[in-house]
């Protein structure tokens, strides 16, 4: 079974600089999630956090070496993956959705990265801030 884990990994060495991470520009505590091969799911970056497809990550775990099926790949990013970035803190990388239609988005959060409107499904914890 692979072993595989919502870790927060962080990129730099703390500070209050930014640094490059696969070619994307972050703060140097953003949060990556690992294992490695996840890396083909970031998008690029959103205030200084990594931002994530969130139908690139369960692609990312139907192609791991144990080829998980939609459905495990999905129960897993579901249930592990977001609701693990929800503890990760104010570097935590936000999990996105390119497939949403805005008519039915009312609290949702949208941000825009690289010209390309995307629905947040988790993210830092300034989304749980009221």
């Amino acid at each position: 079974m692979l072993q595989s884990d919502v870790f927060c990994g962080r990129v730099g060495t703390g500070g209050f600089t930014t640094m490059q991470f696969n070619g994307v520009e972050v703060h140097d505590e953003a949060c990556v999630l690992e294992p490695d091969f996840l890396d083909k799911a970031i998008l690029g970056s959103y205030k200084g956090c990594l931002v994530y497809s969130y139908e690139a990550l369960v692609e990312a775990y139907q192609s791991s070496e144990d080829g998980w099926d939609y459905d495990e790949a999905v129960e897993f990013v579901n249930f592990n993956t977001l609701r693990g970035v929800a503890y990760m803190g104010p570097r935590a990388p936000y999990i996105v959705s390119e497939m949403f239609e805005e008519d039915i988005l009312e609290d949702e959060t949208i941000i825009e990265l690289n010209g390309t409107r995307l629905m947040v499904l988790e993210g830092p914890l300034e989304l749980h801030a009221s």
